[in-house]
């Protein structure tokens, strides 16, 4: 029994088969580029919200960098350079109070960590949408950005290294009692009219000391060259991002 045409009731022939065939093949084929063509769009348009969402967060930390470098220049004009000539042969019946100060100035320091915006690039990187970045120029940028920012994270992390050691050998030269009236009651640190004086004037004790404040400048002076260079990578990121896509 031979099937038959349902329009006129007679067998299809083989021309027909293949028409029928190429129709069917067509219509897949139309709607798979369809749909892809759709997911296309739609990356797009979450690549250009990432780009937006990006740019936002380099406007975070270029207003930040500032802040940031005034703090570091700050604490290597008027801490770690007075530090050692304060070191320097200091005698143990004469008022401390600026050793005191700057001392306890410099071992504090919140981490720059914490004014760097990752939002966006964090989520691209924990939902696997960093490959949404169709502009190969944009994405290198992107990545020599952050890694930079990685990099810089350790040296401060070194840094931080270098004041816990010196934390550690307060205790030789410093008295406690005093120490503590060199901050007030809201965490300030805080400069007192009441003398206060070292223990100790023992010059290992005040070698350690100086060596540590010397490393904490000499690190302080190269996150200050690198935040420079941060705020400079982050204004160029955002240029090029604007140029690119047009935002």
């Amino acid at each position: 029994m031979s099937l038959l045409d349902n329009a006129n009731g007679r067998p299809k022939n083989t021309k027909q088969y293949f028409l029928e065939g190429l129709m069917i093949f067509v219509a897949v084929c139309l709607g798979f580029f369809a749909e892809q063509f759709r997911e296309e769009v739609a990356d797009r348009q979450d690549e250009e919200s990432y780009m937006r969402s990006l740019i936002e967060d380099l406007d975070s930390d270029i207003g930040q960098y500032p802040r940031i470098i005034k703090s570091y220049t700050n604490r290597n004009k008027h801490v770690t350079d007075s530090l050692p000539i304060l070191l320097k042969n200091p005698k143990i019946d004469q008022p401390a109070n600026d050793t005191y100060f700057h001392l306890r100035w410099l071992i504090r320091q919140s981490s720059f960590k914490t004014s760097i915006n990752d939002r966006t690039i964090a989520q691209m990187r924990n939902f696997g949408r960093f490959q949404l970045i169709s502009n190969q120029g944009v994405s290198d940028s992107i990545v020599a950005y952050y890694k930079t920012i990685d990099i810089v994270k350790s040296t401060e992390d070194f840094l931080f290294v270098d004041k816990h050691a010196l934390r550690e050998r307060l205790a030789s030269i410093l008295d406690g009692e005093m120490y503590d009236k060199v901050i007030n009651d809201k965490d300030q640190i805080v400069r007192t009219n009441e003398p206060l004086y070292l223990t100790s004037v023992n010059p290992k004790d005040l070698s350690d000391c100086v060596i540590r404040v010397s490393n904490i400048r000499g690190l302080n002076r190269a996150l200050i060259q690198n935040f420079q260079n941060l705020q400079a990578q982050a204004e160029r990121l955002k240029s090029l991002i604007k140029r690119e896509y047009e935002l």
